[in-house]
C-alpha cells in the first residue's frame, strides 16, 4: 500500500497525473496568477484508488469521466464555496462521476478534497448499479465515518506499516479497501433512489448555461482568432451586459479576460511541448491569437511567473 506524494506545478502535470491514476480526462484552466502548487497523495487499494488533493488559487475543472468505473469526490475543507455548473456545493455534498459524464467545477481559495475511484470489475463484483444526480448531500455521520477511514488509510500508507510477507500485506490492503467500500456503500445506496432535478427552462438560461454557450462559440473559432464580444453576444442571443454579468457571477472575471486566460493556458501547453530549435515564441503566440507581443510577455509573466521564452527554453534544459 504505497503512497505516491507529488507536487504538481502546471496544467500539464495535473492533467497527466489524473489521466494516469484515474483514467479521467481533466480540462484544467488556471484562472489565478502564480504557481499552482497542487499537491496529491495517491494510494492504490487493489481496484480502488484513493487520492487526497490540495490546492490554492482559482481554477476551473471541466472533466470527462472514463468509459468505465465510478468516481466520487468531496471537499474536506474549502475557504470558499465550490461552484458546480453555477451552483454552490458545500462540504455536506458529494460528487459522482458516472462513465463518460462531464463535470464542471470552479474552486476558489485553499481547498482540500478526497477522490475515490472504483474500477469496473470491482463494481460488478459488488453489484453496484448507481444512477442519479451528479451532486448529492450526504448525512454528516456518514461523511464523518468515510473521512475517518480515508484518513486512517492515508496515515497507514504514510507510515509504510505493511508486513514484509506479500500475503499478509495483501490481506491488510484488502481489509482497508473493504472498510472503505463499506463506508462508501452508505453513500451509494440512497444515491440510486434519487431523481435528477428538473432542468432549467430553456428560455431563461442560467449564467452557467450562458458561459457554456459562449465556450461553444469560442471552441469553434480558428485557433489564431480571439472572440469579439459583440459577435459573441449576438451569437448566443443576449446583451453584452448580460453576458458580462454571467461570467462575473460564475467565474469572477469578464468574458474577454476569461478567454484571454484560456488562450494563455493553450499557449503555455504549446511552449512546453516544443523545443527552441523547433519553433519560436512569436510563431506559437500568433497560432494562439496573440499579436501584441510586448503585452503578451507581461500577461504571461503575471500569470505564470516567467516569460514565454523561459518556458520554451525549459524543454532543452
Amino acid at each position: 500500500m504505497d503512497l505516491a506524494r507529488l507536487t504538481l506545478k502546471d496544467c500539464e502535470e495535473i492533467e497527466e497525473f489524473f489521466v494516469a491514476s484515474t483514467g479521467m480526462k481533466p480540462g484544467f484552466t488556471q484562472l489565478s496568477a502564480g504557481l499552482i502548487n497542487f499537491t496529491v497523495e495517491c494510494v492504490d487499494l487493489d481496484g480502488v484508488t484513493l487520492i487526497w488533493s490540495g490546492n490554492e488559487g482559482c481554477h476551473r475543472w471541466h472533466d470527462e469521466a472514463p468509459e468505465t468505473g465510478l468516481h466520487f469526490a468531496f471537499a474536506v475543507s474549502a475557504e470558499e464555496p465550490i461552484l458546480f455548473q453555477g451552483r454552490e456545493v458545500d462540504q455536506s455534498q458529494m460528487a459522482m462521476w458516472q462513465p463518460e459524464a462531464e463535470m464542471d467545477f470552479l474552486m476558489k481559495g485553499k481547498t482540500a478534497s478526497i477522490d475515490i475511484g472504483i474500477e469496473q470489475e470491482l463494481l460488478e463484483e459488488l453489484g453496484w448499479n448507481v444512477s442519479g444526480p451528479p451532486v448529492m448531500g450526504i448525512p454528516e455521520e456518514t461523511r464523518a465515518r468515510l473521512t475517518s477511514t480515508c484518513k486512517a488509510i492515508r496515515r497507514a500508507a504514510q507510515l509504510q506499516s505493511l508486513p514484509k510477507r506479500p500475503e499478509y500485506a495483501q490481506a491488510i490492503i484488502q481489509a482497508w479497501r473493504d472498510q472503505l467500500l463499506d463506508d462508501l456503500q452508505d453513500v451509494v445506496m440512497p444515491w440510486g433512489a434519487k431523481e435528477c432535478p428538473a432542468a432549467q427552462s430553456a428560455d431563461r438560461p442560467t449564467p452557467y448555461q450562458l458561459i457554456r454557450l459562449a465556450e461553444t462559440f469560442f471552441n469553434g473559432l480558428p485557433p489564431d482568432q480571439m472572440p469579439d464580444m459583440e459577435n459573441l453576444s449576438k451569437e448566443i442571443g443576449v446583451s453584452r451586459r448580460s453576458l458580462f454579468r454571467a461570467f462575473q457571477e460564475h467565474l469572477g472575471l469578464g468574458p474577454r479576460r476569461y478567454f484571454e486566460l484560456k488562450r494563455l493556458n493553450m499557449l503555455r501547453r504549446d511552449l512546453k511541448a516544443h523545443a527552441p530549435d523547433e519553433t519560436t515564441v512569436t510563431d506559437l503566440a500568433l497560432k494562439n491569437g496573440f499579436v501584441q507581443f510586448g503585452r503578451l510577455s507581461q500577461l504571461y509573466k503575471n500569470q505564470f511567473g516567467e516569460l514565454p521564452s523561459t518556458t520554451l527554453r525549459a524543454r532543452s534544459n
